[in-house]
């Protein structure tokens, strides 16, 4: 799958997520792109704001945004378990063919999804 289809098919994904409502103080995101425009990477982890799970079968990426209210809002890169697992195994493997770790190449997708979505004409 090339770049440019693998990052559609994500924010497609993603997409059926919305709207979403921060569990704290209830603030509703109608959509994806509102959710990037009104929520902020954690400052604390910039470089560490996502979760790579690939245990007993069980892969998921989830990526970690602050709400407003400060509260951590995790969102999964993808709703299909079996297309969860192509992502996490297409990252892993371009992580070892790059001689890089999962983590700063899961890292450079997310920057292309973010401005993908947020500045679609680019």
């Amino acid at each position: 799958m090339d770049e440019n289809t693998l990052i559609e098919k994500i924010i497609s994904e993603v997409d059926k997520l919305f709207p979403r409502k921060c569990s704290c103080c209830g603030k509703e995101f109608k959509s994806f792109a509102e959710f990037l425009e009104l929520t902020t990477i954690l400052q604390h982890a910039a470089s560490d704001n996502f979760i790579i799970l690939n245990r007993n079968n069980f892969f998921d990426i989830l990526a970690l945004r602050n709400c407003e209210c400060q509260s951590t809002i995790a969102i999964p890169c993808a709703v299909n378990d079996e297309f969860k697992k192509e992502l996490v195994t297409l990252i892993t493997e371009e992580a070892k063919r790059l001689n890089s770790t999962p983590k700063k190449i899961a890292g450079i997708l997310r920057d292309k999804i973010v401005q993908r979505v947020l500045h679609p004409k680019e």
